[in-house]
């Protein structure tokens, strides 16, 4: 076995070390020293570091080679190991982010709430990043909404299908999504939800007289009469298997839906008649 030394700045290097610190060496040093040194395993660089383009090189040269480091970002320090970046309120251009964490390949969560980023720079850098997750506050259909809300309400805002599916990937932890009066289609509503069975999405329809949002579990037409009960096509409106309760007493306060629901649950399922109080059924396509 040959033991021999290899000079890398102002450090010289046994081969048999597998790690080494390193100040002020520069990266053409370093893609000389090291194919030379075949046990090195962990290099820690200190002082002046090599630029973002040079760090980037000797990684993807020296793939088996763990390079650490600090670098500044914000006003702070953090370790090329680091898994979070907290730099809610603090000074930052798009620019040094994305340089910063092409750096750190082990970030997987950055905060940037009351950040100087604009929304669109946010988008971008998200989109950039898809295995980090960007805690900040985005607009969705013209609203402010952090982004590790898990329900958001955008009732009344005008937005398209394409708009929410863009933002949608922005908002990981997103379990509930009331999108009633949006300005988009029940068919088309129905298709988003079916995209995203993780996500519960509502919407209001109108049945009949009737205002119903589809989560809803029962509803009470306010008047009673064979003009306008809701026509077959109407109930099928409602999406899915749901179990529905239709009063035809004219009841059109919720605190009747209770009881309204025990006496349906004593009636056979059958045609809508009017000497009916509540009856069960499902629609079906």
């Amino acid at each position: 076995q040959v033991l021999y030394k290899v000079p890398l700045g102002d450090v010289r290097c046994s081969s048999m070390d597998t790690e080494v610190t390193l100040p002020d060496a520069s990266a053409e040093a370093i893609l000389q020293a090291l194919p030379l040194l075949p046990r090195l395993k962990t290099v820690y660089l200190e002082g002046t570091l090599p630029s973002a383009e040079e760090l980037l090189q000797l990684r993807s040269t020296f793939p088996s080679v763990e390079f650490c480091f600090s670098l500044t970002l914000g006003g702070q320090s953090f370790s090329s190991d680091a898994e979070t970046l907290d730099l809610a309120g603090a000074s930052v251009t798009l620019a040094e982010l994305e340089q910063a964490i092409s750096l750190l390949p082990y970030v997987s969560e950055v905060n940037l709430l009351d950040s100087t980023l604009t929304d669109s720079e946010l988008k971008e850098l998200a989109g950039s990043f898809p295995e980090v997750f960007f805690l900040c506050t985005m607009e969705f259909a013209g609203k402010p909404f952090r982004t590790d809300s898990t329900e958001i309400d955008i009732t009344g805002c005008i937005t398209t299908v394409e708009e929410v599916e863009a933002l949608l990937p922005f908002f990981p932890d997103l379990t509930w999504l009331d999108m009633s009066w949006c300005g988009i289609e029940d068919e088309a509503m129905d298709a988003l939800n079916r995209r995203y069975p993780d996500i519960k999405i509502l919407w209001s329809m109108q049945i009949g007289l009737v205002t119903l949002r589809t989560d809803a579990i029962y509803f009470f037409p306010a008047i009673i009469n064979e003009m306008n009960l809701p026509s077959n096509e109407e109930l099928k409106k409602l999406i899915g298997d749901k179990q529905m309760l239709l009063t035809l007493s004219g009841c059109a306060q919720k605190d009747a839906a209770p009881a309204a629901a025990q006496q349906a649950a004593s009636l056979p399922g059958g045609d809508v008649g009017k000497g009916q109080t509540a009856f069960p059924f499902t629609v079906v396509d």
